[in-house]
């Protein structure tokens, strides 16, 4: 497995093998156990924010997915715009204006 693609649930499963293990509590064990906790505290958010997004003067996308072009590649009227951010159970919406 590439650490790139190294998941949160990857990690609760290690950690779980590891702590049910039938092993003598050893020095290393024990700092395994510790390395695994502190790996998936810091894979998993403490805290998510949807923020506005901002123009960029030098590129007219404000993210590679949105480029203000509609579903079937056409440019979209200028206007507000409503985008909404899903993450598990968190779905946040914010606005934004696309001015031309």
């Amino acid at each position: 497995m590439s650490l790139a693609r190294l998941t949160a649930s990857d990690v609760a499963a290690w950690l779980s093998e590891a702590r049910s293990a039938l092993r003598p509590a050893g020095f290393s064990y024990l700092r395994g156990i510790a390395v695994l906790e502190q790996l998936l505290a810091n894979l998993v958010p403490q805290e998510m924010a949807l923020l506005a997004n901002y123009p960029n003067r030098f590129n007219p996308e404000s993210c590679c997915v949105l480029d203000g072009r509609n579903a079937q590649g056409e440019p979209v009227a200028s206007g507000i715009y409503f985008y909404t951010l899903s993450a598990g159970y968190v779905a946040a919406t914010r606005k934004m204006v696309i001015r031309k």
